[in-house]
Order: structure tokens, then C-alpha cells, then sequence
């Protein structure tokens, strides 16, 4: 059994516009997105953004963070965050100034944390599923894009972390007691590895096993993280476009947990008889 949900996820953009901008924009695969807007569920990307909005444009949603006119200039860094509830996949990211889409779509990174459950309702290998925004495809067809010093913690105490803290001043090495060893097809991935997307479609996503082994850690008192660097080596200068964090908590939830272990327990008994 396969169980996904969604993840608060932090990214870090270079500016690769050309031109100084206002605003940054995601748009994902859904109508009904929802965040709270409460600032344990959004990074609003301080000191460039200050605001954040949700529009709904042609059944898809616009996530958008604004900051004033020019706030962000070339090859400058901002950083945004989200809880991604009931998004669903990211279509497209961009850059505005003066309302308008500039420059190319940088390599925005969606993940969806899979937990994958044995006849053990208790106990599951969690693994993440990362694909790449067709966006970027789209605005650059021959373009590639791979991620690299990719790193991976699990059965972190969710007390340590929250989505304000995954970002650039928080050290990996403090949580050296949780860093498992990523793998990507069955092979063990070192930080130097680069796991790199072949294009839009059915190759464009990937999954990142943390550790072939798997936690009895499953609820909301337990969280997973991945983070990685997105490479495009076609851009001069500036091979790393994108820094990115992904911070879930290792559910299901106790009566989740009630349902799945009611299952087995049927299983179970099938075999029996």
C-alpha cells in the first residue's frame, strides 16, 4: 500500500530574469489550493517579498509573492515557502515586473512524500517523489536540469523543525543523528552525484528513497527532510538556480494508522482460512 501527501516546501531562486523584478509566481494543477496564510505555514520571503496571494486562473492556481517595484535584482536570491496542501502538481514559475512575465522559467522542484507500506500497517519505507515544473521545459526545450548535494534526515522530532526553519541558515550538520543515505533506481547517492531530469513528461519526476530500510517513526511526531541543489549547466555563471528544502511529517495520522492496521488485520485473516 502507498500512501502520499503534501509537504511545506522552501526554495531559494537566483533572479535569472535579466531585469530587476517585483513578484514571484507558482502556478500549480489545482483550483482549490489552501494555505492558511499563518506564518507556521508560509515563508513570505523576507526582506524582498512582503505580501503573498492566491488567484485562480483557468482552474489553476497563482501563488503569488510580491514585494515593491525592482525589489529583487539580477542574480540576487529570494527565498519563498509554502505549506503545499491539495496543490497538486507545479505547472509553471516565474518572475513578474510591472505585472508581466519576464525572463525564462527557473527550475521550480514539487515533491510528494510517499510512504510505502509491507504487510506491517506500522511501519513503512518513506521515499520522496520530486518532478520538475514543465515550465521550465517550456521556456527552454533543450535546457537540462539536475539535482545535486542532495541530502536526506528522517525520524527527525518534529519539534525541532517547522517551515520557517528550512532554509539557508539552517545546519545540516546538526542533524547529523537523523541523515540517512539517499537512493535513487536501488543506488546509494553521495552528495557530488548529479540525478539529472531527461524532460517534461513521464521522466520528468523522480524518487528519492531515504534509506532501503523502514521506521516505525509514523504520525506527526516524526518528520522527513530533503535537500538538494538544482543545477541547469546551459547557464552561464550561475549553475545553481535553485536551492530547495522539503520538510514532511511521517504520516499517516493515528486514525489512519487505525484504518491501515484494520486492514492487515483482515489480511491476516484471509490467510488464515
Amino acid at each position: 500500500m502507498v500512501q502520499t501527501h503534501d509537504p511545506w516546501l522552501n526554495w531559494t531562486i537566483i533572479n535569472n530574469s535579466g531585469q530587476a523584478v517585483d513578484d514571484f509566481e507558482i502556478v500549480v494543477d489545482s483550483s482549490t489550493y489552501s494555505n492558511s496564510g499563518t506564518l507556521d505555514q508560509l515563508m513570505i520571503g523576507l526582506p524582498f517579498f512582503n505580501q503573498f496571494s492566491t488567484s485562480v486562473v483557468n482552474n489553476n492556481t497563482v501563488l503569488k509573492w510580491s514585494g515593491p517595484a525592482g525589489s529583487v535584482q539580477p542574480g540576487v536570491p529570494a527565498h519563498i515557502g509554502a505549506l503545499m496542501k491539495d496543490s497538486g502538481p507545479i505547472l509553471d514559475a516565474y518572475w513578474t515586473a510591472g505585472g508581466q512575465r519576464v525572463g525564462v522559467a527557473p527550475p521550480i522542484v514539487m515533491e510528494t512524500t510517499r510512504l510505502l507500506f509491507s504487510e506491517t500497517p506500522t511501519s513503512a519505507q518513506v521515499s520522496m517523489r520530486l518532478a520538475m515544473s514543465g515550465g521550465f521545459f517550456s521556456d527552454t526545450p533543450t535546457g537540462q536540469v539536475g539535482l545535486t548535494q542532495i541530502q536526506t534526515f528522517r525520524d527527525i522530532p518534529s519539534s525541532l523543525l517547522g517551515l520557517q526553519d528550512i532554509n539557508e541558515s539552517l545546519n545540516l550538520g546538526d542533524l547529523a543523528a537523523y541523515q540517512v543515505t539517499p537512493y535513487v533506481g536501488g543506488s546509494p547517492l553521495s552528495t557530488s552525484d548529479v540525478v539529472w531530469f531527461t524532460g517534461p513528461g513521464p521522466d520528468s519526476f523522480f524518487d528519492v528513497f531515504l534509506d532501503l530500510s523502514t521506521t516505525s517513526n509514523l504520525g506527526s511526531g516524526y518528520e522527513s527532510l530533503l535537500y538538494a541543489q538544482v543545477l541547469t549547466p546551459n547557464t552561464p555563471g550561475i549553475p545553481v538556480q535553485v536551492q530547495f528544502w522539503n520538510l514532511n511529517p511521517q504520516s499517516p495520522e493515528p486514525a489512519t494508522l487505525t484504518i491501515l492496521a484494520l486492514g492487515g488485520a483482515v489480511l491476516l485473516s484471509r490467510r488464515r482460512r
